[in-house]
């Protein structure tokens, strides 16, 4: 085993450096382990065999996640803890023995909040990871367990990105949409919160348009839920959501006939 070598300068001739948070961490290397292991690796250094040492500037990498790749690298290793950017990272440099372990790992007792939060990671992540089992069976809990979801904070684990592609699954296991409806308009009170933003109607709209515009108000069951909206807000200069939320009140709405809103 080659655990001794591990950032350890003695006989290494290849820096990898490491940027993140505004500062750089440098992970003394060598070569040969490193291009056995990889061929990511091999090609990069490859390039640089004019340079002495040669430097390696790693892009999209944590440190700390630096150092497990290296630990995995030198003695096979692996991880105890799975994450978004350890799954990148082995995918990055395709190792494809470690991506494997970590998506066993990952899917071992998932929770819904773990999937909550690994898949707005490995989305932050795209295009690498775009095809990846992991985030593929997060988006399946989640879809399994939407009214949890939907009906409490775990709602705010997600970005804006993250939500949509949610709205825009037809798999979403809620007894009614309007579970789907409060926990966005739950979502875009924090975001404008958190943003500065006035807790306004006009804001809330403004910032929530094209997440409603892919619920399926026709599936609404409590339709008087819904009335808290002011939907006059809501469906103006949207013809797409005039002609969904008709269907659900029916031919006779009108979109200034709503009622006012109670506290969510």
């Amino acid at each position: 085993m080659s655990s001794h070598l591990v950032l350890n300068d003695q006989m290494s001739d290849v820096i990898l450096k490491v940027s993140h948070s505004g500062y750089s961490w440098r992970f003394p290397a060598h070569s040969t382990l490193l291009c056995a292991k990889s061929q990511v690796f091999q090609e990069i250094i490859e390039l640089r065999r004019d340079e002495f040492p040669p430097i390696i500037n790693i892009m999209g990498v944590q440190p700390d996640t630096m150092l497990q790749l290296l630990r995995y690298v030198y003695t096979h290793e692996y991880p105890t803890e799975v994450t978004a950017d350890l799954l990148s990272a082995a995918e990055k440099f395709r190792l494809t023995d470690l991506r494997e372990r970590l998506e066993e790992m990952a899917l071992q007792n998932l929770t819904i909040e773990r999937a909550c939060h690994l898949l707005e990671s490995l989305e932050m992540r795209e295009p690498l990871m775009e095809d990846c089992v992991v985030k593929a069976t997060c988006m399946t809990v989640i879809e399994s367990h939407a009214y949890v979801v939907f009906s409490s904070d775990l709602i705010f684990t997600f970005g804006k990105n993250t939500l949509l592609k949610l709205l825009e699954s037809c798999r979403l296991n809620v007894p009614d949409e309007a579970v789907v409806f409060w926990g966005v308009w739950r979502w875009g009170r924090r975001y404008c919160s958190q943003n500065n933003r006035l807790l306004t109607e006009e804001a809330l709209v403004e910032v929530l348009t094209d997440m409603l515009v892919r619920i399926r108000a026709i599936k609404f069951e409590i339709r008087t839920t819904i009335t808290l909206l002011k939907l006059k807000s809501w469906c103006s200069n949207n013809e797409i959501i005039l002609l969904s939320v008709s269907q659900c009140y029916g031919e006779n709405f009108m979109v200034g006939d709503v009622r006012e809103l109670p506290d969510q």
